[in-house]
């Protein structure tokens, strides 16, 4: 259980033209078993020098975050979908570097079916392990509308004189060569870039508050997958776009599935169903693998995108990551990209419409109200559901006496509900966050 920052240093490269799909530029490596993959915990390091009060505000957000999955019991039975809009800020400095919008899309579909369980590979998780593979339920979009209400196709480019990139987030700011963060309120962020000394990609946890660095940052060779869009320029082994998956989960506060302990077998990543694991997984194990820490069958989760395989092995995230996913996304400051309509549409699909109306103010503190275009409606039922579904708030309306409906929630939990309101031809859902 070693924290690992993928540095390939001493390790020879070659750049090839093989005849993969159709002309793909693979970058191919030597030595595999010797090479890490993730450098969030360096980057941790490196942000806790520059701030030292960082550490305790990840205890802090932690203890709040395992207080809320404590408070809502089923989280990994959700069944919402929700989308959230991405923009991808590409830095290069030469030809290679600025991959293509198709390569770049394809990372975007590698996204959506890894976290909805839609992944072609799925089949491969062996049967131990299926019971609790779990469909996320988080799908991403590359945003339509950029922070000024400009249209925008969700990719920015730059090019830039930065031979190179590190853990030390210079790529996040255009003063150092690199591209501004848009909101992270409304936005996903991703860099993508040349990353120096073999370093593949590094995400950042979350706190109770958003930082200008919050995203992740990808090396252009190892962003999307050879699979979908066969002309770009992949890294052989990570090809696939798992890296950015995996990235993407510690925005998420997943953690490495070993526990980052240095091999003692006590660490923690706060899933009591990923098996126990002495370190990181290197290459393309197959069967039964066991450790030090899990010494017999079924072994170890080495298909799991929170271990450093090779992509073509990772296949699924568990039940209880997607609890702490859900609850990252369900508490603030990560609620709000739920709402973000940055890629022009909700993140909750509406059934119909029943008539005109608004929820406000949203996000609010439990008490809110439903406005309507006017009161002819009659025969409403107004329910408010939890995350769960769990009913919260149900009121009947034979008539509307005016155009408002007030509803208080206060004494219920932070986090997203969904409002249904329906009459005896539609129903509408909307959602609401209470923070």
């Amino acid at each position: 259980m070693k924290k690992h920052l993928l540095l390939l240093t001493g390790i020879s490269f070659s750049i090839s033209f093989i005849s993969f799909g159709q002309n793909a530029t693979m970058i191919s490596h030597q030595n595999s078993s010797q090479q890490e993959r993730c450098g969030i915990m360096q980057n941790e390091t490196y942000l806790e020098q520059q701030d030292p009060n960082r550490a305790g505000m990840r205890a802090s957000f932690e203890q709040n975050l395992q207080s809320y999955i404590a408070a809502h019991p089923g989280l990994e039975n959700s069944r919402s979908v929700m989308t959230i809009p991405v923009v991808v800020h590409l830095v290069y400095k030469t030809a290679a570097q600025n991959i293509s919008d198709g390569q770049i899309q394809s990372q975007i579909t590698v996204l959506n079916q890894d976290w909805t369980r839609t992944n072609p590979d799925a089949s491969n998780t062996p049967a131990v392990w299926t019971s609790i593979a779990a469909n996320i339920g988080v799908n991403f979009c590359l945003a339509t509308v950029d922070p000024s209400g400009n249209s925008t196709t969700g990719i920015e480019r730059r090019n830039t004189t930065i031979t190179s990139f590190s853990q030390n987030n210079n790529v996040k700011h255009f003063s150092s060569g690199g591209l501004d963060i848009w909101d992270p309120n409304n936005y996903l962020n991703i860099w993508v870039c040349n990353l120096g000394a073999g370093l593949l990609g590094y995400g950042e946890f979350p706190l109770v508050n958003t930082t200008s660095t919050f995203g992740v940052v990808i090396h252009y060779s190892v962003f999307g997958s050879s699979a979908i869009y066969p002309s770009g320029t992949y890294l052989a082994g990570y090809d696939l776009g798992r890296t950015t998956t995996h990235e993407f989960s510690h925005c998420f506060d997943l953690l490495h599935i070993w526990g980052d302990d240095g091999g003692a077998c006590t660490g923690n990543d706060y899933c009591m169903d990923t098996p126990n694991q002495a370190d990181a997984t290197f290459g393309s194990p197959s069967g039964v693998v066991t450790d030090a820490c899990s010494p017999s069958s079924p072994g170890i989760m080495y298909e799991n995108y929170m271990d450093y395989s090779d992509d073509a092995v990772m296949n699924l995230f568990t039940n209880n990551q997607k609890t702490r996913i859900l609850a990252v996304l369900n508490t603030a400051p990560y609620n709000t990209l739920q709402l973000s309509n940055r890629c022009g549409t909700v993140a909750v699909q509406e059934l119909s419409m029943l008539g005109a109306f608004s929820v406000h103010p949203n996000p609010s503190n439990g008490k809110f109200t439903i406005s309507f275009s006017n009161s002819n409606f009659s025969d409403i039922d107004i329910h408010v559901l939890n995350v769960v579904g769990q009913e919260v708030f149900n009121e009947h309306l034979d008539a509307l006496n005016n155009n408002e409906v007030d509803i208080d929630l206060t004494g219920n939990a932070d986090g997203v509900y969904f409002i249904q309101v329906s009459d005896k031809k539609d129903k509408v859902t909307r959602k609401i966050v209470v923070q």
